[in-house]
């Protein structure tokens, strides 16, 4: 028996609702998600788009002015970075931390 096969259905449903929450709530904020991501994936990714905007807010920034489909943002540092076509989740969560880093040095 695989470990999928022995795990809950109950707990498969409330993970992938899960998933499907926090990729609505990435793709809202304009983050690319090709569907390949794994939920625990997409968690880190989330905590990483926050962290990101919490540097942004700290500086007083407007998240709206900021946003990934502004056409004239603040500051390009203050636009949370686009992910690649070919770009891994994880990958792509290391970048938005660095760049959170980067604001949060600003401060």
């Amino acid at each position: 028996m695989t470990e999928s096969e022995a795990r809950d259905p109950l707990q498969i449903r409330d993970e992938a609702r899960a998933a499907a929450t926090i990729a609505g709530q990435l793709v809202e904020r304009g983050i690319r998600i090709f569907g390949s991501e794994s939920p625990d994936e997409l968690g880190d990714l989330l905590t990483e788009v926050e962290r990101f905007e919490r540097a942004v807010a700290d500086l007083g920034a407007d998240s709206m002015r900021n946003a990934p489909d502004s056409a004239m943002p603040e500051d390009r540092r203050l636009v949370i970075p686009e992910r690649l076509d070919d770009e891994s989740v994880v990958r792509y969560a290391a970048r938005v931390n660095a760049a959170a880093e980067v604001l949060r040095k600003a401060r």
